[in-house]
Parts: C-alpha cells; structure tokens; sequence
C-alpha cells in the first residue's frame, strides 16, 4: 500500500465537504461507521470548544496512528504523548503536528 491523500481514506466515510463547511460527524452520528469524532457528543460540541479542540486533536492522532509506518506520509507526522498526576486525578494530553509546507506556507509539498 502506499500513502492515500483522500480525506476519507484518513477520516473515514463519515468526513463530508457541505457547501463551506467541513463535516466530521460527532459519536451520534445515524451510521456508526460515519463516526469522525467518537469522543464527541453533539451537546458537548454546542458547549465547549475545549472539548472539540481536544476530540479533534484526539481523533486526528488515532487516525494517523492507524496508518501503517510504510504508508505514512513523509510531509505529515502528529505524536501524542500523556502524564498522569495521581494526586490530582489530571491527565495532561500533549499533541505535535509537523506539516512540512512550501516556502510560502500555502501548499503541503508533495509525497
């Protein structure tokens, strides 16, 4: 196999391009094999942006961990890493996107 940029080949069936919008369905999405963010609930969408920002940095991890390692992009890499205080019962989840870009910053280079 080698590296597939289509965006449902990396989000699955359920990533959709609305009019202007990007869709990436919520754990109550109708098809469970629609589901993009499965740590997310439509409600908690509507009433935290923290809890987005974290179900989709979560979500992109997890899918770029599926990747296998030969059929990973070379212009993309995302780590997570996550220390536990067991005094406080708090998790810090930690996330690294590297996007190599073109001099402008526009363009992803090519594979």
């Amino acid at each position: 196999m080698a590296f597939d940029p289509l965006p449902t080949s990396f989000f699955g069936d359920g990533f959709a391009v609305t009019g202007h919008a990007v869709v990436l369905p919520t754990s109550e999405a109708t098809d469970p094999l629609d589901v993009v963010l499965p740590e997310l609930t439509d409600a908690e969408a509507a009433a935290d942006w923290r809890k987005s920002v974290f179900a989709l940095m979560d979500a992109l991890f997890h899918a770029y961990d599926a990747i296998p390692l030969a059929d990973r992009p070379a212009a993309v890499t995302i780590s997570k890493s996550k220390s536990s205080n067991v005094s406080t019962g708090v998790d810090t989840n930690s996330f690294s996107v590297q996007i190599k870009t073109s001099s402008s910053g526009t363009e992803v280079i090519a594979e």
